[in-house]
């Protein structure tokens, strides 16, 4: 079915012109087909051979010329041949990728024919971006010779597990399947400790204490602390970029301004990666007693005892940070309490609304009031304190938040802000809510603003370290309402914004229906202003994002992790608009696309045929089993109790990643003459895998996971198992000589 071309001439050997006509039959053929060629010149002419079987043809060429003149013929022959090429490998395994890195494999195509043959490389259809790329898609491979194809694989979602086939298509009909696969490594961020305690420190004290951000891979890494530098604990820097193989030192200090416990779960963003925490603990007292209580020192084993206490409750807020389809996954658990929202019911004190937009700064410097109302649902009063980070644009005035001896006492000098809060501390009584006022009095002009406040809210009866012990101790819980707006005249026109991003097309990883998926996106500012940003909701709540209000410096980059909870077993794609300085002429569409899966395998046949057996003789028969969906999943082989001796299946478990195939051995052993129908049962579950390297955990360790965490894990910690059923049919026979 694949052409093969000869040349021969027709000359003119008369005083005159000559015209003509070729007439061939199938499979040959001729261009041109007529012409007319003048005294002494000659006409070159194609012949084409297009044989449609491997068979020998042989034919006639007819040159047809007017009347007079003789019929000219010419015997043509060929041999229609089976092309075939063979493949070096049909299962490119790339191993692990790091997200942002590429791999290049190559395949060598072999035609062992005699006659060239064409090829052309056709991917199976799926609904997916793909992730792999060939440097060609159709070429000829010379009689007897061989070509090379590179392929390169370029994760699209770190923690993606990508499988795709590729055919390779001769136009004779011979195929090649071709099995592309790789993992999309996460990086290896950590911090060398989870926890920094600043200790038990009298006002106008400050204590400084160092993280080390180590990078264990060997491509660089861009961290940043989800936090303002200059709050209740201030850091040195909040970002950075970390060579491979190496890690960066952050300095973070606490200067005790305010008596009081302070407890902060501070997370960090890893660009391709999940996300750290690092729990910061401090206590600040009075040093006269007699007027103001001292507060118990708050430490870290009372912030792990609280959290076990909660959990072993079963309070809302322990179980929704618990939830998972992983069970016992602590990467899920630390992404559940970084999109646990300030203003959920579940949590003991909640916001109801977070963000305060200011807009433009009245002129004369006296805006109006917002509200920040903070709503305690626990059944003790509560005692909320702000602390309200300094103007970025504004150069502190010397002695600024330092803390000065007087004869009444210690007496702060309070910090140069932007946004003021009335009243700075206030109780808030059980089951109800308390309002505090905020303005917005900025001093910089043509800037925009956008903070995140922190509040501070533990319970009234912990002022006093004589009425809580260390059981009853609950450590301070932050809030963190973002305020925000700009100093533009009105009809000026705001700066034009520069970002940067690596793609607007973001892949999620493949996640079962009600678990979670995540992708951490890098937005650089280019410009040399600051840049105000601003993420739209999802209206469906099938994707959120966080921060997804914010200021970007000049020449600085900021990290939003992006999450993907589907609620049905389909694809979905969302248009997230990121409006930049407040225009929407100047926003930048981001598009998500995540698939929600069920726990599915799908068979070669659902009735398996093996050939009539003799009693005491074996027969096998393959059968292959694929994973359709994007998730891993377990599969196991109940055979009924009578017919184990019968039959049996290699491999009888395994684990199938996203769009993998297995192929089964059935050995069918008849014990007597008798026909048999046998219904088998394969029951399918969520692998529970991390790596390239895991192949799924048991049952048994499975089930522990789950006791573990209780009965309250929600519609995401439900291990479903699905049952597939397998009609095995075979006959045993008697043999006879």
């Amino acid at each position: 079915k694949e052409p093969s071309t000869s040349k021969f001439v027709l000359r003119n050997v008369g005083e005159v012109e000559a015209p003509f006509e070729l007439l061939v039959e199938q499979p040959f053929s001729v261009q041109p087909k007529v012409g007319n060629i003048r005294p002494g010149h000659v006409e070159e002419i194609n012949l084409i051979f297009n044989p449609q079987d491997a068979s020998v043809y042989v034919g006639t060429v007819v040159c047809k010329q007017p009347a007079g003149r003789p019929t000219l013929q010419m015997k043509i022959s060929g041999i229609g041949k089976i092309p075939h090429i063979q493949v070096s490998t049909r299962e490119i395994s790339f191993g692990s990728v790091l997200t942002g890195v590429n791999r290049v494999e190559e395949v060598i195509l072999t035609n062992t024919a005699l006659v060239p043959v064409s090829f052309t490389l056709v991917p199976q259809p799926v609904n997916h971006d793909t992730c792999f790329w060939w440097n060609v898609t159709s070429g000829r491979i010379p009689a007897d010779g061989s070509v090379a194809l590179n392929v390169r694989y370029n994760p699209l979602a770190t923690g993606a597990f990508d499988c795709d086939y590729f055919d390779i298509v001769t136009p004779g009909g011979n195929r090649q399947t071709v099995c592309c696969k790789g993992f999309g490594q996460p990086h290896d961020v950590s911090l060398d400790k989870k926890s920094l305690s600043f200790g038990n420190m009298e006002l106008g004290k400050a204590s400084l204490r160092t993280v080390e951000v180590i990078n264990h891979t060997k491509a660089q890494a861009f961290y940043q602390f989800i936090t303002e530098p200059a709050g209740c604990f201030e850091f040195s820097r909040t970002d950075g970029t970390i060579p491979g193989e190496s890690s960066a030192n952050v300095d973070i200090r606490f200067k005790a301004r305010i008596p009081g416990n302070f407890y902060r779960r501070i997370f960090v963003l890893v660009k391709n990666q999940g996300p750290l925490y690092l729990d910061l603990t401090a206590t600040a007292y009075h040093p006269h007693e007699d007027q103001v209580p001292r507060p118990m020192p708050l430490k870290q084993e009372h912030v792990e005892l609280y959290r076990q206490r909660m959990l072993d409750e079963g309070t809302e807020a322990a179980l929704a940070i618990a939830e998972s389809a992983n069970f016992g996954d602590p990467g899920a658990e630390v992404w559940n309490e970084f999109f646990l929202d300030d203003t959920d019911a579940r949590l003991p004190v909640q916001l109801q609304e977070r963000d305060v937009e200011f807009g433009v700064a009245a002129a004369s410097g006296l805006g109006e009031y917002k509200a920040i109302t903070i709503t305690n649902n626990t059944d003790v009063k509560q005692t909320a304190v702000f602390v309200v980070p300094p103007d970025d644009y504004v150069e502190q005035p010397e002695g600024a938040g330092e803390i000065s001896m007087t004869t009444l006492g210690p007496v702060l000098t309070p910090l140069e802000t932007c946004f003021k809060v009335f009243p700075e501390k206030g109780d808030v009584l059980p089951h109800s809510s308390t309002t505090f006022k905020v303005a917005f009095r900025p001093i910089y002009g043509n800037a925009y603003y956008a903070q995140a406040l922190e509040v501070f809210v533990f319970p009234k009866t912990q002022r006093n370290f004589r009425l809580v012990t260390d059981h009853t101790f609950v450590p301070s819980h932050c809030i963190r309402p973002v305020c925000s707006g700009n100093t533009f005249p009105p009809s000026m026109e705001a700066f034009t914004p520069k970002l940067r991003v690596p793609t607007t097309r973001i892949n999620f990883p493949a996640c079962s229906a009600y678990d979670r998926a995540y992708q951490v996106v890098e937005m650089y500012n280019d410009a040399d202003t600051p840049m105000r940003y601003q993420l739209e909701e999802d209206p469906a709540g099938i994707f959120r994002c966080k921060p997804n209000n914010g200021l970007i410096m000049p020449h600085c980059s900021q990290l939003v992790a992006f999450m993907f909870c589907p609620k049905q077993a389909k694809r979905y794609e969302h248009v997230m608009t990121c409006i930049m300085n407040g225009a929407a002429m100047h926003g930048v569409d981001f598009t998500l696309v995540g698939f929600g899966n069920a726990c599915v395998v799908q068979l070669g046949t659902s009735h398996l045929q093996i050939k009539p057996t003799c009693v005491g003789s074996v027969s096998t028969r393959r059968l292959e089993i694929s994973n359709p969906t994007g998730v891993t999943v377990s599969y196991e082989w109940i055979i009924p109790e009578g017919y184990k001796k019968i039959l049996a299946v290699e491999p009888r478990t395994g684990v199938l990643r996203g769009n993998e195939k297995h192929s089964l051995s059935w050995h069918f052993a008849p014990r007597k003459s008798h026909s048999y129908s046998i219904k088998v049962a394969c029951y399918v579950t969520r692998a529970m895998v991390r790596t390239l390297g895991d192949t799924g955990e048991s049952q048994e360790a499975v089930d522990m996971l789950a006791d573990s965490l209780g009965s309250g894990s929600g519609k995401g910690g439900e291990r479903r198992r699905q049952i597939t059923w397998l009609h095995v049919y075979g006959v045993g026979s008697g043999g006879a000589v």
